[in-house]
């Protein structure tokens, strides 16, 4: 009898562990992304997390326009030709730092990007997302205020982008403008796509740069080659003023802009 009560704990005690470990290795999510920039488009994205941190990957290469601009296109590909691009975030709880991937003209490099904290409002709205009641929040982000609906019944700070902070994963998020969106498609029960390991990998033997000094090499590499090209073909340069106005940015100022500004 004795024996039989330690063998059934036991069981238990290892069915919970098992459930507990493909619990927290399956937590897969599959996202659609839209811009709605000058040239609209859509592509696929996937969350994936755990108790301890989130990898997410926006996969370039699934672009694809948007069926609204599809009339306009009359008999040209609808498909948008691939960009053999992919993005790999990597955020830590409890981390202030988001990691991710970036190409720096012809270089892919890694960004240490210092995230300030969103201060979201949460309401009572509700909307059922796929099998999950979600609740609305609203916060400011780097220029942009963002709508994000996200659900307690997975109790994980992380979301799509570099949106986060929230006491559930975010399933849908879109900025007031409606240029940007992240639209939960699909809870993947189980996978091969290892983001884990597609991002260590990937990040093995690149450059690691703060987010800062990415935007400054950026910018000096885009003036120089808009310098040269003007000069080649005697063009006027516009200034770098108006070059960084003219670029349509999903984070339309950051922390040190602020700074100066406020001087």
């Amino acid at each position: 009898m004795n024996y039989f009560k330690i063998t059934t704990k036991l069981y238990i005690i290892i069915v919970f562990l098992l459930t507990l470990n493909c619990y927290s290795q399956n937590n897969l999510l599959k996202y659609k992304c839209y811009f709605n920039t000058s040239f609209p488009f859509t592509m696929d994205a996937y969350l994936q997390f755990n108790d301890e941190s989130s990898y997410f990957k926006v996969d370039f290469n699934t672009r694809k326009i948007t069926r609204e601009h599809l009339s306009e296109l009359k008999d040209t590909e609808p498909l948008i030709k691939p960009l053999n691009k992919i993005d790999l975030y990597y955020f830590k709880k409890d981390s202030l730092v988001l990691n991710y991937t970036e190409w720096l003209g012809k270089e892919e490099v890694l960004i240490k990007d210092e995230l300030p904290r969103i201060d979201w409002v949460i309401t009572n709205e509700t909307k059922q997302i796929n099998k999950f009641l979600a609740y609305k929040a609203t916060g400011d982000f780097r220029g942009r205020k963002w709508i994000s609906w996200f659900t307690p019944d997975l109790p994980y700070s992380f979301g799509p982008w570099k949106l986060n902070g929230l006491p559930g994963v975010i399933l849908l998020a879109y900025d007031s403008e409606q240029r940007y969106s992240y639209q939960l498609v699909e809870i993947i029960a189980q996978s091969d796509l290892k983001l884990r390991e597609e991002f260590l990998k990937k990040t093995k033997n690149i450059r690691e740069l703060p987010l800062k000094i990415y935007w400054e090499e950026y910018w000096e590499g885009l003036e120089n080659a808009i310098n040269l090209a003007a000069t080649n073909h005697r063009a006027t340069v516009t200034s770098k003023n108006d070059i960084r106005t003219k670029n349509s940015r999903m984070e339309l100022i950051y922390e040190w802009e602020e700074d100066v500004k406020r001087e």
